[in-house]
């Protein structure tokens, strides 16, 4: 993983910044990936549904295309 991550909105921010104190997920996928795509899915609505009430984790976005 590299010092800068890039925001589902397109910014970028210093990894240290953004992970600091956190828990980290990473995930592994390929938008040419059929299964992935649906799970993609799942996952965000969870991440939005989570992330309502807690702030100490985040899913750090790995893509393998």
């Amino acid at each position: 993983m590299g010092d800068v991550l890039v925001k589902p909105d397109g910014t970028e921010v210093q990894r240290a910044d953004a992970l600091k104190f956190k828990y980290v997920g990473l995930y592994f996928s390929a938008h040419w990936c059929p299964p992935c795509k649906i799970f993609t899915l799942q996952l965000a609505e969870l991440y939005k549904m989570l992330s309502a009430t807690r702030s100490d984790f985040e899913i750090v976005f790995v893509s393998s295309d």
